[in-house]
Order: structure tokens, then C-alpha cells, then sequence
């Protein structure tokens, strides 16, 4: 996909946090990257288990290359692992300028279960651990909210 004249790309990475970070921090987080990916042309989305990051960004390389010097120097996380940078051939994420999933221990508990509540539920290990095996994650999420816009808005799943 061409975004104006140049290529789309894609960056997956992993963190740690390195101050205790609560729901609601989370949730400004997300608001406020929310707000400046929408103005970089830029979508993806943010996992926090309660102790690590998993983000994917999605846009021009140059924004990304960009946002990703800032996100380097913001001292809530450390330990960042960049697990894929490049061409993209399309969106996983397209409509999310930054969509925040929060599955640690902390997280508000949703009253109505989406297919994300169900695939969150086996992802009780180490992120950094699964080194490429995040691409793999990342891709999971993209499927599971491609077939969550094909699906009927009945506001509940039945599994």
C-alpha cells in the first residue's frame, strides 16, 4: 500500500515498564498516543499485560521513525526490543490511530467479553520471551479485529 508517494511500514516492539503504570494511567496513555498518531497519519495498537508493552505501529517510515525516537526516550518503560521494522503490505490496524488493550492484574474487567478478553486469557508469559514469536501475536490481533468489524454489532460474543 502507498501512503502519498512512499511505502507503508510497520514496527513491532516489546518494553518493560519501569514505573508502576495503573489502568487509568493506561488509558491517558492511550488517549494522548490516540491523538498524535491521528495527526501523523499512523494506526496500531498497544498491549500491556501489567508489566510489559507490546506495540505495533503502522504508517510512512519517516512518522514512525519519528514517534519511535520519542517513544525510546520516555523513561515509562525500558528494555525496548524492536522485533520488526519494514515494508508493510497492508494495514492490520487500519481505523485505530492507537488502540490500548490493558491485560494486567490491574486492568478493568470489561462487563462484555470480546473475542480480545478470549485471546488475552493465554497470554500469561513473557512477551520479550517469545522474541519473533510477537510478530505472530501482533498478526493474531490484526485477524481477530478484522473479524470483529465483519461481524453483526450485537454488543456480545457467544463463546
Amino acid at each position: 500500500m502507498i501512503i502519498g508517494q512512499k511505502f507503508m511500514h510497520r514496527l513491532v516492539y516489546t518494553s518493560t515498564q519501569a514505573v508502576p503504570l495503573k489502568s487509568k494511567d493506561f488509558e491517558n496513555l492511550c488517549a494522548q498516543a490516540s491523538s498524535k498518531n491521528c495527526a501523523l497519519g499512523l494506526t496500531g495498537i498497544l498491549l500491556f499485560n501489567g508489566q510489559e508493552f507490546l506495540q505495533c505501529l503502522e504508517g510512512e517510515q519517516t512518522q514512525i521513525s519519528t514517534l519511535f525516537t520519542s517513544i525510546r526516550a520516555d523513561s515509562r518503560h525500558r528494555d525496548i526490543q524492536v522485533h520488526a521494522f519494514g515494508p508493510a503490505s497492508e494495514r492490520l490496524f487500519e481505523g485505530w490511530a492507537m488502540q490500548g488493550v490493558h491485560l494486567g492484574p490491574d486492568r478493568i474487567s470489561p462487563v462484555v467479553k470480546t473475542p480480545f478478553d478470549y485471546l488475552d486469557s493465554r497470554l500469561h508469559r513473557s512477551w520479550q520471551s517469545l522474541g519473533k514469536g510477537v510478530i505472530n501475536l501482533i498478526m493474531e490481533y490484526g485477524r481477530v479485529k478484522s473479524e470483529m468489524e465483519k461481524a453483526p454489532q450485537t454488543g456480545a460474543f457467544p463463546f
